[in-house]
């Protein structure tokens, strides 16, 4: 049984340089026997063209009391063509590649290092489940666009948070981060 589950935003991180990225999680809840999950589809979508040089994260954790299902997270990246800005173009899947008990975070080439600037769009699938009786029924997401493409940077998936260490110039690395309701 599929069951559509409100994806209104939270809260939005304005600390750092806003990335022109929209984010959304889209979720629904789902019963396999007795038990229930969430599949939840984490999405991001340039709202400029963009110019990837292979360097940019996408990293998204779950609530207190959830943890995600091991090996269950899959994705796409599109690209909008160049010479037909009505089409997306399949460019590859997505994989983690960091995988905790709360996230996943996808890094690197697999978000696309292209030659002239762009629109893009990523979209992904996972798996959730509670784990209390009192679980934060919440997803954060966060996108950093590195425009320089030389930032150096860690990622640390914790619950409802995620952290981003950068060594390098700060200002290069522009973020866009949300928190939705699953």
């Amino acid at each position: 049984m599929l069951k559509y589950v409100n994806t209104q935003t939270i809260t939005p991180d304005t600390r750092v340089g806003d990335a022109p990225i929209k984010l959304s999680a889209p979720s629904f809840k789902v019963t396999v026997g007795y038990k229930e999950y969430y599949d939840v589809y984490p999405k991001y979508e340039s709202t400029e063209k963009i110019w990837p040089q292979g360097n940019d994260f996408f990293a998204f954790v779950v609530g207190q009391g959830m943890s995600v299902i091991p090996d269950k997270c899959s994705g796409t990246v599109y690209l909008k063509e160049p010479h037909d800005e009505t089409i997306w173009k399949d460019y590859g899947p997505l994989s983690p590649s960091e995988e905790t008990i709360t996230g996943y975070s996808i890094e690197g080439k697999q978000l696309l290092n292209t030659y002239i600037p762009a629109y893009i769009r990523g979209n992904c699938y996972f798996r959730a489940e509670a784990d209390t009786s009192d679980p934060t029924l919440k997803i954060s997401l966060k996108y950093g666009y590195d425009r320089s493409g030389k930032v150096s940077y860690t990622i640390g998936l914790n619950v409802i948070f995620i952290n981003v260490a950068i060594s390098g110039s700060y200002s290069d690395l522009l973020q866009k981060s949300n928190t939705f309701y699953l």
